[in-house]
This record gives C-alpha cells, structure tokens and sequence, in this order.
C-alpha cells in the first residue's frame, strides 16, 4: 500500500512537471507584446521547475540503490509538497486574468490581420481583372490584325483579277489589230473600153472605105 501511494504521488509530481513544461514552451513561443506575465512571474516558474526536477532526479536514483527494508528516501510529504508548490506557482500564471490593454491590442492586430486579408483579396482580384482585359486586348488585337490581313488578301486578290482582266484585253486587241487587213479597193482598168472602141473604130473606117467610091 505504501509503494502505490508513493506510487500515486510521485506520478502527481510528474503530471504537474509536465504542465509546467509545456505551459513556459507555449509563452517562448509567443512574442513579448503578446505577453501578458512578467518576466519575474515566468523567471520564478522555471526555477521552480528546474528545482523539482533536479529532486525528482536525485531521489529517484537513490531509491532504486536502496533495499525494501530500508525507509524510502522518496517520501509522501516530500513528494506533497513539491506538487503543491508547483500547482501553485503554475495556476496562477494559467489563471490569471487577461489584461484590457493586452485585449485591446488583440483585437487590433485582429482587425489589422482581417483588413490585410481583406486587401490581399481585392488586390488578387484586380490583377484578375488586368489580366483579363490584357487577354480580351490581346484577342481584339488579333482579329483585327486578322481583318487586316482578309482585306489585304481581298484587296490583293481584286488587284490581280483587275490586272488580269486588263492584260486579257490588251492581249485580245492585240490579236484583233494583227487580224485585221486593210480592204484593198481594186482597180478599174480601162483595157475593155478600149478593146470595145478598137473595132467600132475599125467599123468606121470600113464605113468610110466604103463610101469613098461612092464619090
């Protein structure tokens, strides 16, 4: 029975040592103008706790070199009383009540926190907003520079049929001027006339011939 309420105890003790360990771990972790304890009330917490555990230490060992009929050197008074002064030390600084000034800024840095967010957001959202009038500027640019080129290939495309329809005109009155010949009026010659005078000529003159012996 003695052994496990010496048990029991030496297990408060520790319990206690362990809350205490982490309690000082989570205040290291916090930055000082978050901190609501003084730097004495923390000071003393650890050397108290540094003291507990150094007696933990010595006693332990030197309960385990003894044999079962000598008294314990780990003693239940002992034992009570470090857990006490430990428990103590620990719930006041757990316990104690939040200051205003340390609420006060609290919530500032809440609020500050909350407005940052706030402004991280709205910034994200009008670089979206930039970014999608680059995309929708870069799209207009685009089709444009796409109608640009249509309408030079259009313009390019009626330049050639225009040029075309010219050349196969030029081409058809060239053949046409090469086809042409000029119509050649022909000539009268007066070669029948004269046969046809030739022999009434003749005729006349047997006329006369004939009539010279008539006179």
């Amino acid at each position: 029975a003695v052994v496990s309420t010496q048990s029991g105890h030496y297990g408060r003790v520790k319990n206690t040592f362990n809350m205490t360990v982490q309690f000082l771990a989570k205040i290291a972790n916090t930055t000082e103008e978050l901190r609501y304890h003084t730097a004495t009330e923390l000071e003393n917490l650890e050397k108290l706790l540094n003291t507990t555990r150094d007696w933990l230490d010595k006693t332990a060992k030197e309960q385990e070199g003894l044999a079962k009929n000598v008294d314990p050197v780990l003693r239940l008074e002992a034992m009570q009383t470090k857990n006490k002064a430990l428990e103590r030390e620990l719930y006041y600084l757990v316990r104690k009540p939040i200051p205003q000034w340390y609420k006060d800024k609290l919530n500032k840095m809440m609020e500050a926190l909350k407005n940052s967010t706030v402004k991280a957001e709205e910034a994200k959202k009008s670089e979206s907003k930039e970014e999608e009038k680059t995309d929708e500027a870069k799209t207009e640019e685009k089709g444009e520079g796409t109608k640009e080129g249509e309408k030079s290939d259009k313009e390019g495309k009626e330049a050639k049929e225009e040029k075309s329809a010219e050349e196969k005109v030029e081409t058809k009155e060239e053949k046409s001027a090469e086809g042409e010949k000029p119509e050649e009026t022909p000539v009268e010659t007066p070669k029948e006339e004269q046969t046809e005078e030739k022999p009434k000529k003749e005729k006349s003159t047997d006329c006369d011939s004939a009539l010279i012996p008539l006179l």
